[in-house]
């Protein structure tokens, strides 16, 4: 058992952050979200359907992206080829040209990379692409494990404006982020996970004023 009691909820159009130390179950909470791995108790809910059983094809058709921590990538596809697989729940042409343009305005540097394979782009841009293949998907919910992880400070940079650019299109996002001031500087609100329990809940001015938040997370 990993997750234990879990209560969260991310409201239309906002950005929730989730932090905590290795080992939390922080990932295991966004597996299970998007239907990789199943809840044995409680229920996820999401715009009034109850998905807590309900297969990730499922999942992801009804609004739900999940962009996983680490490599996730096609490495032998193209750039292209990666946004295209993204889109793969719907046969609307038009609509995959609209989301692909969307993509290359948010990452101009996939558009000048998009007959490059995957996995020749440096890890920032491995980073964009796996982004920008779950906003094929067209979602109203994007899961972020971790999306900073490995990335040199600059990059990062770009990586949080990203990230704002995303909540100011109405997306609503659940990031999970090893580095805790992005996390809290681009968050609507915060949740903290220890031994799969939500400890803290708040906004990101309440965190910055709780001591034990401050001394645990923040290095104050």
């Amino acid at each position: 058992m990993v997750l234990r009691g879990v209560t969260m909820k991310i409201g239309k159009g906002e950005l929730v952050s989730l932090i905590g130390p290795n080992g939390a179950g922080k990932s295991t909470l966004l597996k299970t979200i998007i239907g990789i791995l199943r809840p044995k108790t409680g229920r996820i809910t999401f715009q009034g359907h109850n998905i807590s059983r309900a297969s990730s094809h499922f999942i992801v058709s009804h609004g739900i992206a999940y962009v996983p921590q680490g490599l996730g990538t096609f490495p032998q596809m193209s750039v292209y080829e990666n946004l295209e697989a993204g889109a793969f729940i719907t046969n609307d042409k038009k609509m995959i040209a609209e989301r692909m343009n969307t993509v290359f305005e948010l990452f101009p540097r996939l558009k000048e990379r998009l007959d490059k394979k995957a996995y020749t782009l440096s890890g920032g841009e491995r980073q964009m692409l796996l982004i920008g293949r779950a906003l094929m998907q067209g979602p109203d919910l994007i899961l972020l494990d971790e999306p900073s992880l490995g990335l040199d400070p600059r990059m990062q940079i770009v990586l949080s404006d990203t990230i704002r650019r995303l909540h100011q299109l109405g997306k609503s996002i659940l990031l999970v982020e090893q580095n805790i001031h992005v996390a809290l500087e681009v968050a609507d609100r915060c949740y903290v996970m220890e031994f799969g329990r939500i400890t803290h809940q708040g906004t990101p001015e309440e965190f910055s004023s709780t001591e034990k938040i401050k001394q645990a997370y923040l290095g104050i």
